[in-house]
């Protein structure tokens, strides 16, 4: 749990760089964050969940530079993530619209 809110914490950091328009420095953030959940196990929901919201939010980051490959690479890695969460039938609502987010950013891109 502690590693999971070092990431969530490296998310936030990240958000207030992405707001300020440093989209390099949010990327660097949650690649941090990423790379602290990376060995994390695909039964550990919430786990699973940040890092969903740190690819996702890399992928946005990463088109607002224009680098849409690499954008979609990291939508694919959200989806990748939560669909099968989401596919659960006690799937929470949040999971799903997780999910719808990663799958409409990845058509932008």
């Amino acid at each position: 749990e502690a590693i999971r809110l070092m990431a969530e914490a490296d998310r936030r950091l990240g958000d207030a760089a992405f707001a300020e328009s440093r989209l390099d420095d949010a990327i660097s953030a949650y690649g941090r964050g990423a790379a602290r959940l990376a060995g994390a196990s695909t039964s550990d929901t919430p786990a699973v969940l940040t890092l969903t919201r740190l690819h996702d939010r890399t992928g946005n980051a990463q088109a607002r530079l224009a680098r849409y490959g690499e954008a979609a690479d990291s939508f694919e890695r959200a989806i990748a993530l939560v669909r099968p969460l989401a596919e659960r039938a006690d799937a929470p609502p949040e999971v799903r619209r997780m999910l719808m987010a990663a799958l409409g950013n990845s058509g932008d891109v």
